[in-house]
């Protein structure tokens, strides 16, 4: 019976020359880098355009790249959301930060942890502190009619993991680093 080689190229490990393993491993790097870069200035882009969109009363932007069959991105959600984005590039593990800037990412990956923790408790208890009338209150009364423009169940669940995977990203603990990233993992699929 054949062996298989282990490697997932199917080249043994003695096979290939140490240098071609750095160079291997500096081309990964470099693609995970620039995919990282990509989801946060797509994020910042998708929430921007939906906070202009609550800002000019545009239901074509508030919905992009969307249709509204797919439902409305809250003003608040589109907040939080680019918060995390902001938050994560700020805190990119790719380049040594600074304690200023990792404060000002730990802070705004808190304030989406904290709006969806007020909506959660708003859902639990039926209290309604009316957070979501706070801004944009004209633009959601004319575009959604009876809706309060308060972000959904599952949109509060993504703002609360996705904030404490950011606050979690520059850990050294990897139990807490894999726990995180399963929570992030879900969050992004809510």
């Amino acid at each position: 019976m054949e062996q298989l080689p282990h490697s997932a190229f199917g080249l043994e490990s003695s096979v290939l020359d140490p240098l071609d393993k750095a160079h291997h491993f500096e081309a990964v790097a470099r693609v995970s880098r620039l995919v990282f870069r990509a989801a946060c200035l797509w994020a910042v882009l998708v929430s921007g355009s939906v906070i202009v969109g609550w800002t000019l009363n545009n239901a074509l932007l508030v919905h992009f790249p969307s249709n509204r069959g797919w439902g409305t991105m809250m003003p608040l959600t589109a907040i939080s959301f680019l918060l995390i984005a902001v938050g994560v590039w700020l805190l990119s593990p790719d380049r040594p930060i600074a304690k200023q800037r990792r404060w000002l990412g730990l802070l705004l990956a808190g304030i989406p942890i904290a709006i969806g923790c007020v909506f959660m408790i708003e859902y639990a208890t039926g209290v309604d502190t009316g957070m979501e009338a706070w801004l944009f209150h004209d633009a959601v009364a004319t575009m959604l009619g009876n809706l309060n423009g308060r972000p959904s169940v599952a949109s509060c669940l993504a703002m609360i993991m996705l904030g404490f995977g950011v606050l979690t990203l520059n850990t050294q603990s990897a139990r807490v680093r894999g726990t995180a990233g399963i929570g992030v993992f879900i969050g992004l699929f809510l």
